[in-house]
């Protein structure tokens, strides 16, 4: 079970880096690691510390919460949700709400197909 659990922190830090357009070594650099300890810990090989778990979040921009498995969502769906969630908190509220409204709207003309 841990295992899955470090599996799946790891792909979510190296999904939203990936959002992000951040290689491993802007990353790593800017929270004091090596590159192959970011990496380990993106492949779920390596169990980061609460700390660095917080100085990888800082990094990216997003809540340390960010990472954990969110109950109501599984599967390949959680790199897309995650990346439309990622991608909307670095937008101004007034922008989020023009995206958000557009992706209704998308997801409405797509349901009628």
């Amino acid at each position: 079970m841990a295992d899955i659990l470090l599996a799946r922190i790891g792909e979510k830090i190296r999904a939203i880096r990936k959002s992000k357009k951040l290689s491993i070594e802007e990353v790593a650099y800017s929270i004091n690691a090596g590159i192959n300890y970011l990496s380990q810990v993106e492949r779920g090989q390596r169990n980061p510390t609460i700390k660095m778990l917080h100085n990888i979040a800082s990094a990216l921009g997003v809540t340390p919460e960010s990472f954990l498995p969110s109950r109501r969502r599984t599967d390949v769906k959680d790199s897309y949700v995650d990346l439309v969630i990622n991608t909307l908190s670095r937008l101004k509220p007034e922008n989020r709400k023009a995206v958000l409204n557009i992706l209704k709207e998308t997801v409405a003309q797509i349901e009628k197909l």
